[in-house]
């Protein structure tokens, strides 16, 4: 009798899902009903934990029945999400497992707000049966007024559609006084690693920045709590303030219960207005236009710039600035970077082996210089024919 209670009440809760179907206004909604859902039905986990592997041929019943049950309570996560789905969005998503499913709809749904749905405030989508994408620009053209529920025409003479900006914001007087974040991505070539995105987090008194990659926007809270855990406890001081857009990934009740636990003010930029963030926007313009010219003068294959990235960021942090009177690592650190270690990246290295089979054998061979590992005082090289990176701690540079 328990049982059929507790199943009929999780009947009732999927009401809660079925009423409003999942759309890109009611993202948040749709997802904190889902985790509600799924939490009675006690398959939360599905959505929060990795799969089990396979079990193998000869496993135990009880490994082999604890498999099972994941693979059913797996099917049902991802039917209730496709029942609670707008026809167009079941479509795209039909052939994939229910937490990859989750992943691609926050993606999708908790990205950067785009300009035109500043000044177009509503479309209606519901006769369309296909897209085509402009690989070109990635424009979308309505052929018919009729789309457009709303619109505006300008007065005669009117051109100037907002203000320029003309504000300063005033410098902190204190490391982590003011962190600076903002997400990029996705990069259309996949970095080794499987990660399209990266996340900076840029001290306002210093500029020292820190970079990571993701594969995913949602990864965003779980890197900032690993940046704050490292440099809190380096500094000895607390981050006082998060200066950030109004991107999906910092809007989380998870990242602003999160802040409001540990004393944190999240700022937010206003919609429309980049400039407001403009230390973050710059720095990773920055970075992008530096992995760019490192990319250009090296043979290494694209997915490579997740490399390139760090080391560009790493190199940032130790060369003057504008904006700061020495370098941001001075200001970081409290003493003077040490830049003889740094090398070309991306130059050919000959790297003594560890050991060797035969007399005759080379006794180095030839690789490629990636990066700098943050764990050891030490290179990272790339071995083209193994196609693998390790670290040594020399090598002979041929840098030109």
């Amino acid at each position: 009798m328990a049982s059929n209670n507790t199943y009929s009440h999780s009947i009732n809760l999927r009401y809660i899902l079925e009423s409003q179907k999942l759309s890109r206004k009611n993202f948040l909604d749709w997802e904190k009903n889902l985790r509600i859902v799924l939490d009675c039905e006690r398959k939360l986990y599905i959505l929060d934990i990795d799969p089990p592997k396979s079990p193998a041929a000869n496993a135990c019943a009880s490994e082999l029945t604890s498999f099972k049950k994941y693979e059913d309570d797996a099917r049902d996560v991802k039917c209730i999400i496709m029942a609670s789905m707008t026809v167009e969005l079941q479509r795209l998503h039909a052939d994939m497992e229910a937490r990859s499913m989750i992943q691609r709809l926050r993606d999708l749904f908790q990205g950067h707000p785009k300009n035109s749905g500043i000044y177009v405030i509503e479309v209606n989508m519901s006769g369309f049966t296909s897209w085509v994408m402009d690989t070109g620009c990635g424009s979308h053209i309505c052929t018919s007024m009729q789309n457009l529920h709303e619109v505006r025409h300008l007065a005669e003479g009117e051109v100037q559609l907002k203000a320029p900006f003309t504000g300063h914001g005033e410098r902190v007087s204190d490391v982590l006084g003011l962190i600076h974040s903002d997400v990029c991505g996705p990069i259309n070539t996949e970095a080794r690693g499987g990660f399209s995105y990266f996340v900076t987090f840029t001290d306002d008194l210093s500029r020292y920045g820190y970079v990571y990659h993701m594969k995913h926007k949602s990864e965003c809270f779980d890197k900032f709590k690993e940046f704050r855990n490292e440099v809190e406890k380096q500094l000895g001081k607390s981050i006082k303030t998060l200066r950030s857009d109004r991107g999906g990934e910092y809007l989380s009740l998870e990242f602003n219960d999160y802040l409001k636990e540990h004393g944190i003010l999240s700022q937010l930029t206003p919609p429309g207005t980049p400039q407001l963030n403009g230390v973050s926007e710059r720095r990773n313009r920055t970075l992008l236009d530096m992995v760019r010219s490192m990319m250009s003068l090296t043979t290494l294959p694209e997915s490579f710039w997740g490399k390139a990235l760090l080391t560009a960021a790493h190199t940032l942090n130790r060369v003057p600035s504008k904006v700061v009177e020495s370098t941001p690592y001075e200001l970081w650190r409290g003493t003077k970077p040490n830049l003889s270690y740094l090398r070309i990246w991306g130059c050919d290295v000959y790297v003594r082996r560890l050991m060797m089979f035969g007399k005759l054998d080379s006794k180095s061979d030839r690789c490629k210089f990636v990066g700098y590992p943050k764990e050891t005082k030490a290179y990272e090289f790339y071995h083209p024919a193994d196609n693998k990176i390790f670290v040594a701690r020399n090598g002979t540079f041929l840098e030109k």
